[in-house]
């Protein structure tokens, strides 16, 4: 082949490369993206309780005067770094899908009687309920089931592995260090106690 071939082969292609990367890059990106099903949509400051029960355990953290305190199994302050961010992510939750089952249906899912059962107690009164399932054939999410809807919602295992984690592991605020008492010698000196 000679070289001039080659160059007009060359300019060829460049030209189909200039005009597939216009042409591919002006169609509008969010006419392709599908929005993800809401699952649970409350302000993260309304969150006044979170109960969680799973297999036979259950774990209460209540807010108080603006910061989350632990209820249930124990009784200690819980941490707020820990407990604000599990808020965060459920009071905006989007699920990858979604689909309806009928009632004898939710066994399937692990939904006809659910390990593990949330509910978060909201500032106005209200309660949001759900119902975590089994986790999907491909380990990606949880079945989810939100109390007084008929769909199932897929969510990541993510917040599903936290709320288990969380039961078994309460999020207890770490302690905070107290200044070691000090002994006066007779000769004036202070000497911090063993």
């Amino acid at each position: 082949m000679n070289s001039r071939m080659t160059l007009g082969l060359l300019a060829i292609l460049a030209v189909l490369a200039v005009v597939v990367y216009f042409t591919e890059g002006s169609a509008p990106a969010a006419d392709n993206a599908t929005p993800q099903p809401e699952v649970l949509r409350f302000a993260t400051s309304d969150a006044q309780l979170i109960a969680v029960e799973s297999e036979g355990r259950t774990l209460e953290i209540v807010r108080q005067d603006g910061s989350w305190r632990i209820t249930k199994p124990i009784e200690d302050r819980a941490e707020d770094f820990q407990v604000n961010g599990l808020v965060d992510r459920l009071s905006n939750l989007n699920a990858s899908r979604q689909f309806d089952v009928p009632l004898d249906g939710l066994n399937e899912y692990g939904l006809a009687t659910p390990k593990t059962s949330v509910r978060i107690q909201l500032s106005n009164g209200s309660e949001v309920q759900f119902q975590l399932g089994e986790r999907t054939p491909d380990g990606s999410g949880y079945y989810v089931k939100v109390a007084d809807r008929s769909p199932i919602y897929v969510v990541s295992t993510i917040i599903g592995d936290d709320l288990k984690r969380m039961v078994n592991q309460p999020p207890r605020a770490l302690p905070t260090n107290t200044p070691a008492p000090t002994i006066a010698s007779p000769d004036g000196t202070q000497t911090p106690t063993p």
